[in-house]
């Protein structure tokens, strides 16, 4: 059993990725190796579960580790422990960003309008109301964030796990950069573009993945 070893409370899945990849990059668990159970691994980064499998999925999509259904999580024969997407992501150019971004949310808003679920919808409500809220209180911030949990969530409603990573990691780092870099950001600016948000979500509610796809590409388009 491993001593309790809490990660931050920032990007918690971020963080018990690259703890874990840490751990096999450094010989502490070998190929092949079985890693420590779903409740141990709970308990040694107190987290949830949910946090745990979203970190072992996204290792496994990228071969560091793999999932024997009723058995337990093994570290793949030849891991590939390099540099994690997060950080390589953190110094490259943002129009490279931008355009694997872009290419990203159109197919995601696609493939939702196609899989969502009715609670996909409630979640997107809220994310937009929380939008909303934090605008009118000038909250840049909050709204930036709001915005960043509405198009996570139609990632997630996709149907695609590893499109639901990727736009993840992508989105969340080019928000980022685009507010280091483009002083011209404002909640006036994000609140430009609330309307094509409400419209997007009524067309993945209504399910028609042209409409869609068409709003997601004005709406990242409109960004750079």
């Amino acid at each position: 059993m491993m001593n309790n070893n809490p990660v931050k409370r920032k990007s918690l899945t971020d963080e018990v990725v690259e703890k874990l990849q840490h751990y096999i990059s450094s010989g502490k668990y070998k190929p092949n190796e079985k890693l420590p159970t779903e409740s141990e691994l709970m308990e040694h980064f107190q987290v949830g579960r949910s946090t745990i499998r979203e970190a072992v999925r996204i290792l496994s999509n990228c071969n560091v580790v793999y999932v024997q259904h009723g058995i337990g999580i093994f570290v793949h024969p030849s891991p590939e422990t390099g540099e994690s997407l997060s950080k390589r992501l953190q110094r490259t150019d943002v129009e490279n960003i931008f355009e694997v971004k872009l290419l990203l949310e159109i197919k995601i808003a696609e493939k939702a309008a196609y899989n969502r679920k009715i609670s996909d919808i409630s979640k997107m409500k809220k994310a937009l109301g929380d939008r909303q809220s934090c605008a009118e209180a000038g909250d840049l911030n909050g709204c930036v964030e709001a915005d960043v949990a509405f198009h996570t969530i139609i990632a997630e409603a996709c149907g695609n796990d590893i499109l639901a990573d990727l736009y993840k990691a992508f989105g969340k780092q080019f928000l980022e950069s685009y507010l280091k870099f483009d002083s011209s950001w404002s909640v006036k600016r994000l609140m430009e573009s609330q309307q094509l948000h409400v419209d997007l979500m009524q067309s993945i509610q209504d399910k028609d993945a042209k409409k869609a796809w068409n709003l997601a590409h004005k709406i990242a388009s409109g960004i750079k």
